[in-house]
């Protein structure tokens, strides 16, 4: 029979799904976005900005609540998911492309704070398998960002781009001619209603635990256990330094910025490396992009078969190592060859899917990742992908399309330093064990 705990990891990676599909529907609805109001791709392009910055803002709040609401995880992801789909399901009925900025940074609000607290569930559901459970999480957001467009397409509008010749001039202008009218309302709704849904699974979960006897005080005449649940904390967790904690958390955050960075830049740019560098056709470079995210769900799923059989400490390693071979191999292979770059494309998701969810396993072995320290992953990542992106931007203008496969090597190497700055601080590491004996 399957355990409970097995039930709610597993509830908890449809969250991941339904995440992946509320966060990545933007792209491929954004012509059918523009079309109803009448917008331009700049003003769409802008509202989708709004989930940025609600990351930045949700890694704040999603800290606190974890930290100070730690018994109500449950309830902080069902009313979480309640938000996103009233957010993401009222997207075509907004007042003009403008609004929409609000919808998408409610979602992005909700889905920062859903990962911290998902994650610190995760953990006290099972300590001894992080790693396999959080790579089964991420699995999900691959695989409800691989449905996004099999899910839409059928709602989305048909259009033709006609190219029209302004006056006597020879510059042409282009023009979006619709040949079947967009229901991309019901590809909302749809994904707000599946949302909803979900959010009631947690919130039964949290009115059992709230009616469950072992919630419940209890008052106990036994002296040995009043005397060592009266142990300060200081005494209990004196391996966790103030010093320690913080040069590890030093080092977390710059692994998170480097690599939450990296990984939005080669998954932005890949398409339009694609196109101006062997002249793919747009469908052949979607297709291109979209062998990226299936690499990406693979690898978290071979990660996490990986982690029932290599201790996390090994396994981190051997993936950020494999990760710098795979940025190695796009450096000096990728510009020569289509088909070098559709295998690098896919190699470099396999083997970067992993490294997020591992790094966040391989950090509970050192310190223990409280909401503060989550808060503080989530915070890299976000300020990583802002500021890589206009940095990969940058060097593409002025230096070329291979300027980005070298950034790529770089950002390889740096995540190495780092791994191998956690294995020198783990020598640091001192724990204090207290054995309860406990009569029965």
């Amino acid at each position: 029979m399957v355990s409970e705990s097995a039930c709610k990891v597993f509830m908890l990676f449809l969250v991941w799904c339904s995440m992946g599909l509320y966060q990545e529907i933007p792209g491929p609805t954004m012509i059918d976005i523009k079309l109803i109001f009448n917008a331009t791709y700049e003003e769409v392009s802008r509202s989708v900005s709004g989930r940025g910055a609600g990351g930045f803002c949700g890694a704040l709040i999603g800290g606190f609540l974890v930290d100070r609401f730690s018994h109500s995880s449950d309830l902080i992801i069902a009313v979480s998911e309640t938000i996103a789909a009233l957010a993401i399901m009222f997207v075509p009925y907004s007042h003009s492309a403008n609004t929409i900025w609000f919808h998408y940074f409610f979602t992005g609000i909700c889905g920062v704070t859903i990962n911290i607290a998902g994650v610190r569930s995760v953990i006290n559901l099972f300590p001894e398998k992080t790693a396999v459970c959080l790579q089964l999480l991420h699995v999900g957001y691959g695989a409800g960002a691989l449905l996004v467009p099999v899910f839409v397409n059928p709602f989305l509008a048909v259009v033709k781009i006609l190219k029209i010749k302004s006056g006597n001039h020879d510059t042409e202008s282009e023009v979006i001619q619709v040949v079947r009218e967009t229901h991309v309302h019901s590809a909302f709704v749809g994904i707000g209603i599946g949302t909803l849904l979900l959010s009631t699974v947690f919130y039964r979960y949290h009115c059992n635990k709230c009616t469950s006897k072992g919630y419940k005080q209890v008052v106990t005449e036994d002296k040995e256990i009043e005397e060592v649940n009266a142990l300060p904390k200081e005494e209990v967790h004196k391996s966790e330094k103030s010093s320690y904690r913080i040069c590890i958390l030093i080092v977390i955050f710059i692994y998170y910025f480097i690599m939450v960075g990296g990984e939005e830049v080669f998954g932005q740019f890949v398409r339009t490396f694609s196109l101006e560098v062997f002249n793919f056709t747009k469908t052949k470079a979607s297709f291109l992009n979209m062998t990226f995210w299936l690499g990406l769900t693979i690898g978290r799923l071979f990660g996490s078969l990986m982690a029932n059989f290599i201790h996390i400490r090994r396994l981190f390693l051997i993936q950020v190592v494999s990760h710098a071979f795979s940025t190695t191999l796009l450096y000096l292979y990728a510009s020569r060859s289509s088909a070098m770059l559709w295998f690098c494309t896919v190699t470099e998701g396999f083997l970067i899917s992993p490294l997020y969810p591992g790094g966040i396993a391989y950090g509970n072995t050192l310190i223990e990742l409280s909401g503060f320290c989550l808060m503080v992953i989530q915070l890299a990542g976000s300020l990583g992908d802002l500021s890589f992106i206009w940095i990969a931007g940058k060097m593409y203008d002025t230096y070329g399309p291979k300027s980005l496969l070298y950034g790529l090597q770089v950002i390889g190497i740096i995540l190495v330093i780092c791994v191998i700055l956690f294995r020198v601080m783990e020598r640091f590491k001192k724990e204090k064990k207290v054995d309860i004996l406990v009569k029965t």
